[in-house]
């Protein structure tokens, strides 16, 4: 009888331990708009298994251009967010316009290799930019954070997607993409303070 008892109460202890360790894990979920409505688990990074992202069915809408074009735009937030554009053709061609905490304000351009417009293209691609996914509401949201907008135009396609950075549920992936429009076009040289500080 009292080894039975001991079994019991070990059995419940467990159980106990495997659903505390699962409520610890912060999780959200995302619906597959290309399954029928089909969750798919979206960990807290907003990419699937922590790594790939959710891609659901195509959200892009047709553009008025055929050609490769990649816009950005930071907004400003509550602190000292640089705010600022870029957009980058299909030929290399930069546009800059500085807004706000930044050094340099107004217009700049420059221009960036065939194949590194190459390479970030196919860079949008691989990420499957126009059929990402994530949760909606999302219960990870902190406030006074800034927003990037980024349009991806890709063969007489679009889409643009506003990432608010105080959203714990939007995939890696784009932000990942954000990053790397700021590392091929370098505005670092025009963003950057040498203070280390810009004002309004």
């Amino acid at each position: 009888m009292r080894s039975g008892r001991l079994a019991a109460v070990a059995t419940v202890a467990a159980v106990v331990a495997v659903a505390g360790s699962t409520a610890c894990r912060k999780e959200a979920v995302a619906l597959d708009g290309g399954g029928g409505g089909r969750p798919s688990t979206v960990l807290g990074s907003g990419a699937v298994g922590g790594e790939s992202p959710a891609l659901g069915k195509d959200r892009s809408e047709a553009a008025s251009q055929e050609r490769f074009v990649v816009r950005m735009e930071r907004s400003v937030c509550y602190g000292l967010c640089p705010a600022y554009a870029v957009e980058i053709g299909a030929d290399g061609a930069v546009e800059y316009e500085g807004k706000s905490f930044v050094s340099v304000r107004g217009h700049a351009t420059s221009r960036v290799s065939h194949a590194a417009t190459a390479a970030l293209e196919s860079r949008f691609e691989q990420a499957g930019f126009f059929r990402l996914e994530w949760s909606d509401p999302c219960t990870e949201v902190s406030t006074d954070s800034p927003t990037t907008t980024l349009t991806f135009v890709h063969a007489g396609r679009k889409r643009t997607i506003g990432d608010y950075r105080g959203n714990g549920c939007m995939p890696k992936v784009l932000r990942e993409l954000e990053d790397e429009v700021d590392r091929v076009v370098g505005t670092a040289r025009w963003v950057a303070c040498d203070a280390g500080y810009c004002e309004r």
